[in-house]
């Protein structure tokens, strides 16, 4: 159902291009290949189960990052369960903008105003206004072979390790606009232990 409700798009706006393996090739590699075919000056990522919700955010992260020649905008996602909101995450005291050499550092620094482990920058790949160029770059420092075949959670920190590597500019932007569900991650993968 889903590839024909693409293909029905396709007609509408030339713009949309399918990808369709025979066989799951996991989520990082969808990404990937998705990446790679990507045409846009600006790509955002956006989960199977997730949503972007509020109107402008997209619009109003590229007009930051074109301000600002910016490599990577970050801007807030609200988290529901069961179509109730639970919360914001990727929530950040700073507005504006960490440029290399500190944004490398600023990756593994503890944010202690988000809790004891986060970095001040976020690892998801979602909830980001992300420069093509960066991308492409990034995932030539992981390797063309690279595949989560074998990664059960946390697929995205490793692509961010690289990004964090290959962007020199990124703008943490206090406006929310993702949806990010919780209903469907438990199904999804085993279930882990919660750790102390």
């Amino acid at each position: 159902a889903s590839t024909e409700t693409i293909q029905s798009f396709m007609k509408e706006d030339k713009r949309i291009i399918l990808i369709n393996h025979s066989t799951k090739e996991g989520t990082m590699k969808n990404r990937i290949d998705g990446i790679r075919i990507a045409r846009g000056k600006y790509i955002t990522v956006v989960d199977g189960d997730d949503a972007l919700i509020q109107k402008d955010i997209l619009k109003n992260a590229l007009a930051i990052a074109g301000i600002g020649n910016i490599d990577i905008v970050e801007f807030y996602g609200n988290m529901y369960s069961k179509e109730e909101l639970k919360g914001t995450i990727h929530k950040h005291k700073i507005n504006g903008i960490i440029r290399q050499p500190e944004l490398r550092t600023r990756f593994f620094a503890v944010n202690e105003n988000i809790d004891f482990w986060r970095p001040i920058v976020c690892r998801t790949i979602w909830g980001k206004l992300i420069k093509n160029e960066v991308l492409q770059k990034s995932i030539k420092l992981m390797g063309l072979k690279y595949s989560d075949d074998f990664i059960l959670v946390y697929e995205d920190t490793m692509m961010m390790v690289a990004l964090y590597q290959t962007a020199q500019s990124y703008y943490l932007y206090k406006e929310g606009g993702y949806y990010y569900s919780r209903d469907e991650f438990g199904g999804r993968y085993p279930k882990v232990p919660n750790r102390i």
